[in-house]
């Protein structure tokens, strides 16, 4: 059985190391990772000299690369598609022809379409032309035939007035001559008043049917047109074919074959010359990261690769995870040698606060304990001497030292 002297060595043993290992942890991202670039970072001696340093702080993540642009290119179920020109991988260049197809279905239904409104416009245009030459004419020629028989009726009435006036007429033969003059000018009223009725009269009925289907029919060949003019599988923009259907992958028959595609696109078109990577930060560490901070790019699938870039967006909104959240921050990557895999893993690294000139010291050298971190330093005579630091920026290997050590300084490994 253990003495309580031993169970008590025993637990200040492990919590020392505990506390050691929480001291060589990076103060940003929920794991510690090198800085970037190539080699890996050589162990630190056993002795250390306290030395300037550019430092730099980064908050660092996983995340997943997507094209910055993709297009999901549909087929036309009406296309019968005869070769597939292009393979998954292959670098396309904006307006390439994806697919040779045959597009007669589709230029027929279009002649077809074409066909209707052309017939529908004719038949409107005879019983536009009908209207007016038969209805209109005719109500101007009964307009002006009365006009005359008015025109002719004042003048007897006026005459008949003199001669009245004169004793040479009867006043009977006076009020007559004044009936036809009122009898004609009705006449005129009525005429004229036809006349404008059918001028500003709405379209018969038969016109409003055959109007209802032209506008269908123009409708469906605007459509038509559009139709054929996507059905063309072309690349929108410069980028790289992600995926083909399964069905563009097999052999297709000499007469081709009219493609149906269960589920997802057909064919899928990204630019990859610049790639997006989304990585979820705790909220700690989402609070110092800004748009525009600059970033570095590292996946496994390109070793010995860094790529630059910057911080595009940081989420409004975390989610739970676990005691904490994690919020998503995008990255936006330059990929000139296409090397970056869509849908891959890179590492992400988002520099977060720098210092030129900072004191430096390895991280491995810091202890700490309930009074906080500390470092052993030489003295002049060779004595090693517990020494409290403050501390400030940390890349993972070197820790900046703010307080408690000078330049020049020599420290060793507990």
């Amino acid at each position: 059985m253990h003495s309580p002297h031993i169970r008590t060595g025993f637990w200040l043993i492990s919590l020392s190391a505990l506390l050691a290992l929480l001291g060589s942890l990076s103060a940003c991202g929920r794991r510690q990772s090198a800085p970037a670039g190539p080699g890996a970072a050589s162990p630190a001696p056993d002795v250390a000299a306290v030395q300037k340093r550019d430092m730099a702080e980064a908050c660092v993540e996983d995340g997943v690369l997507e094209p910055t642009r993709v297009a999901s290119i549909p087929i036309d179920p009406a296309l019968r598609v005869l070769e597939v020109l292009v393979h998954e991988g292959e670098a396309v260049k904006s307006g390439k022809a994806l697919l040779r197809a045959d597009f007669s279905e589709l230029d027929g239904r279009l002649r077809i379409a074409e066909s209707e409104v052309a017939a529908l416009e004719l038949r409107r245009r005879v019983l536009q032309e009908r209207r007016e030459t038969v209805d209109i004419v005719e109500a101007e020629q009964q307009a002006d035939k009365a006009r005359a028989e008015a025109d002719e009726a004042g003048r007897a009435a006026r005459l008949k007035l003199d001669l009245h006036g004169l004793g040479m007429a009867s006043r009977n033969e006076r009020d007559a001559a004044l009936a036809r003059r009122d009898a004609a000018e009705s006449a005129l009223q009525s005429a004229l008043f036809r006349l404008h009725e059918i001028e500003g009269a709405p379209i018969s009925p038969e016109m409003a049917d055959l109007d209802a289907k032209l506008l269908r029919a123009r409708i469906d060949l605007d459509l038509l047109g559009k139709r054929l003019k996507k059905a063309a599988p072309i690349a929108p923009f410069d980028g790289v074919v992600l995926a083909l259907d399964k069905s563009l992958r097999q052999p297709l028959p000499p007469d081709g074959a009219t493609i149906m595609v269960e589920r997802g696109p057909a064919l899928l078109v990204g630019d990859i010359a610049s790639m997006r990577v989304t990585a979820e930060f705790f909220e700690r560490d989402a609070a110092r990261i800004r748009v525009g901070q600059p970033a570095t790019i590292t996946a496994t699938h390109v070793p010995g690769r860094a790529y630059e870039g910057f911080v595009s967006m940081t989420g409004m909104k975390g989610r739970r995870h676990g005691q904490t959240a994690v919020v998503p921050v995008e990255v936006i990557v330059q990929n000139p040698d296409l090397r970056l895999k869509a849908g891959l893993t890179a590492e992400v690294r988002i520099q977060v606060d720098s210092r030129q000139g900072a004191l430096a010291i390895p991280a491995a050298f810091v202890r700490h304990s309930d009074k906080g971190p500390h470092v052993l330093r030489i003295g002049p005579g060779g004595k090693a001497e517990r020494i409290g630091v403050e501390l400030g920026l940390t890349d993972g290997e070197y820790t900046e030292v703010r307080s408690g050590l000078g330049e020049g300084d020599r420290i060793i490994r507990e």
